[in-house]
């Protein structure tokens, strides 16, 4: 169930294909204050990426939660609750997170319009939505994330699937349909989407790129699923994507399975993008209010 038994994300023409894709886009688009943090913990594993050879990689692919590879991510890295090599793909499946994933898969499978219809996740994690989605026949599956995530779901992708269903970025066959393919946030897709995931991460990014984000998927989303908590940052999910595009939730529920967590559901199909310079602008600002508000120790939250 858990993928092949072979050891091919350890060869040498996996990890090439990995190290060469990250070189290609390692800084490509800096990362937010909450990842900038993390990353520091992860500088190790940038120094592997960026090595002349494949042997730290190696070992950092070959028993991940002995790293920090997954901090940030998962309790499974070296700092919180390492497991051992043997028992990782097993614990990153089973555990909460786990759990978590397998809920939204089938939340995203029921969402899809046929088994051929292409689905854009926005910040993966370790990728295991992904993964469990392809798996249950969501072929066409693109994820998009910041280079040291795109590791990490390189490094998971690497160990539940075979090599040639992972793509990279800037591969050849950029139009194959049958596999996983990993994207880089500097860079949007311009293709169309049946329906677009975001799980715990557009509070956290910076308004200017939450706010991009929003625009983007006002056009290139017929579906966008959300999961996320409702005041996890200085603004939520339904406030940004009201200013970029005016548009409401048309579904929207307490999470059944991660206390804490709002489902909500937005259809851009048919619909007239709205954003301008001015809403972004004036969603920044506020945004920068209520931080500011945060940092005072004030009580509430600044309108939007």
């Amino acid at each position: 169930m858990h993928g092949p038994q072979s050891r091919d994300y350890l060869s040498d023409e996996f990890l090439d294909r990995v190290r060469r894709s990250y070189v290609l886009h390692a800084r490509s688009r800096k990362a937010g204050r909450c990842w900038g943090l993390i990353n520091r913990r992860r500088h190790d594993i940038d120094v592997a990426l960026l090595a002349d050879s494949n042997l730290e990689l190696r070992e950092i692919f070959a028993d991940p939660a002995s790293t920090e590879l997954y901090y940030g991510v998962d309790n499974l890295c070296h700092s919180i609750a390492p497991v051992c090599a043997e028992d990782f793909t097993t614990a990153a499946l089973t555990n909460f997170r786990g759990q978590v994933a397998n809920y939204l898969a089938g939340q995203v499978l029921a969402a899809a319009a046929s088994p051929n219809a292409p689905v854009v996740e926005i910040g993966p994690g370790m990728g295991r939505v992904a993964y469990l989605a392809y798996s249950r026949g969501l072929t066409d599956y693109t994820t998009i994330d910041l280079p040291l995530g795109v590791v990490a779901q390189a490094c998971f992708l690497g160990r539940v699937l075979r090599p040639d269903q992972i793509w990279f970025q800037g591969e050849p066959n950029e139009d194959s349909t049958d596999c996983i393919k990993l994207l880089y946030a500097h860079q949007l897709p311009q293709r169309r989407y049946s329906v677009a995931l975001n799980v715990d991460s557009l509070p956290e990014m910076p308004a200017t790129i939450a706010f991009e984000y929003a625009c983007w998927l006002s056009t290139h989303a017929d579906l966008f699923l959300s999961t996320n908590q409702e005041h996890l940052g200085v603004f939520s999910v339904s406030e940004v994507v009201a200013f970029a595009c005016s548009v409401k939730p048309h579904a929207r529920k307490e999470c059944a399975i991660w206390p804490g967590y709002f489902e909500e559901a937005y259809s851009f199909a048919g619909a007239s993008p709205r954003f301008s310079t001015a809403r972004r602008k004036t969603f920044e600002l506020l945004a920068v209010q209520r931080q500011a508000g945060r940092s005072l120790g004030l009580i509430g939250r600044v309108g939007l």
